[in-house]
């Protein structure tokens, strides 16, 4: 008897997923980044060729055009000289990264979910450690990381932890996506045990922005779960036993003094924020940026910006440069500057647009849309304070919650409940 067996090739796009977010971690100076870009190239231009070949592009037609509009711009600054071949390399890699994951979510979104649970294992993992580095006040892994970025530059005194990234800032970011994350995608004693981990390694951090994203999301949060109440019904009344226990829990808590170091450190924290370096050096950079973007930039250049990366060699030749702050440091300005108002206005709209959907329906949503969505509100915030492409793992993370996002209107809390009756 002949047997014809067909082997099916192992997809490997998750493992792929979880490479580029890996070697991002860690390609901080000019030779790494070399080597940044060959593996990017290596692991996404299959899926980027078949991503035109398939016209999978028809699927996420705004985000393409944006695409294209932003990588033209910054070759055409390459061809005029405004930005050195290392930017334009940087614009090519980056946008072969949000057409692989494109391209993955769009064909095969099961093996994408399980990329990102991969990835954010990873992230679980770096709260853990991030944990011991604030209890010993020592990172192994600081010895790797370049030396522009010393603790001197990280804003206080107080030791705020990296864990395996090259800044607190940047490990917030990172934990603060993967807050919203494991709240949808585990269930729970794990998803309470991670998310405590994930906090307490967001507090370590000090970052007072990342702090605002948190309690900016978990407001949204709060407010659609006070509509599904007063307005929809929806909520189960066993579920409302969870407020009064939670709030004798915390009551306790605070009496026995569990919560004063972590008040008291916050509280310095916010009151360092007035009249300190970054804030000064943050506001000085953005009044000069929107005068020049006002006053100075040509029409097309208005509209359309200068090209990626071109802000941080600007702002180095300006007036307004102050030492240690080689960036605008404030995501929507340096959008506007680099992609004009055409990327601003897809920034804004892209945010405003998943804060209307939080408090939408539809029956079709699943935990890693819901997830997706929390993850770009509470990067609201903190996009204020920083430039966050600037950041290979921060910009990888955020590309994949706006790919994986992509979803019709629908309500966030109804996730779990869809995907129970989904699996029966």
């Amino acid at each position: 008897m002949n047997y014809n067996i067909k082997l099916q090739k192992k997809d490997m796009s998750a493992w792929k997923m979880l490479m580029l977010f890996m070697i991002s971690v860690y390609a901080q100076d000019t030779y790494s980044m070399y080597l940044y870009y060959v593996a990017v190239i290596i692991l996404t231009v299959k899926n980027a060729v078949s991503w035109l070949t398939v016209k999978a592009y028809t699927k996420n037609k705004w985000l393409s055009i944006f695409v294209v509009i932003a990588f033209g711009v910054t070759t055409l600054s390459f061809i005029l000289r405004r930005v050195s071949w290392m930017e334009e390399a940087k614009a090519f890699c980056y946008v072969l990264i949000l057409i692989d994951a494109l391209f993955i979510y769009s064909q095969r979104p099961k093996v994408y979910e399980k990329g990102m649970k991969m990835i954010l294992s990873i992230i679980v993992i770096s709260a853990l450690y991030g944990i011991i580095e604030a209890l010993v006040s020592y990172n192994v892994f600081e010895q790797y990381f370049v030396a522009d970025y010393i603790r001197g530059y990280y804003g206080t005194a107080l030791y705020r932890i990296a864990s395996i990234f090259m800044h607190p800032i940047v490990c917030g970011q990172v934990l603060l996506i993967g807050f919203w994350l494991v709240a949808f995608f585990y269930d729970k004693w794990k998803r309470v045990s991670c998310l405590i981990i994930i906090a307490l390694g967001i507090y370590y951090t000090k970052s007072r922005s990342i702090w605002g994203g948190l309690v900016f999301s978990i407001a949204i949060l709060v407010l659609v779960k006070m509509v599904e109440f007063f307005v929809k019904h929806r909520i189960q009344k066993r579920k409302l036993l969870y407020i009064p226990f939670t709030m004798i829990c915390v009551y306790f808590l605070y009496k026995m003094g569990m919560f004063d170091t972590i008040i008291n450190s916050i509280y310095e924290r916010i009151l360092a924020a007035s009249g300190s370096t970054s804030e000064l050096a943050r506001q000085s950079m953005s009044m000069y940026t929107l005068n020049y973007m006002i006053h100075d930039a040509s029409v097309l250049q208005k509209i359309f910006g200068y090209g990626m990366d071109s802000s941080k060699s600007w702002i180095y030749k300006s007036g307004a440069f102050v030492k240690a702050y080689d960036a605008i440091d404030n995501s929507y300005l340096t959008i506007m500057y680099e992609f004009g108002l055409v990327g601003l206005l897809t920034a804004v709209i892209l945010i405003v647009r998943k804060i209307i959907e939080c408090f939408c329906k539809n029956k079709s949503t699943t935990k890693l849309n819901s997830a997706s969505i929390m993850a770009i509100v509470a990067c609201a915030i903190p996009f204020y304070f920083y430039d966050f492409y600037g950041w290979l793992p921060i910009y990888i993370l955020f590309i994949y919650c706006v790919v994986s996002s992509k979803t019709s209107n629908y309500h966030i809390t109804e996730s779990r409940e869809n995907e129970k009756i989904t699996n029966r």
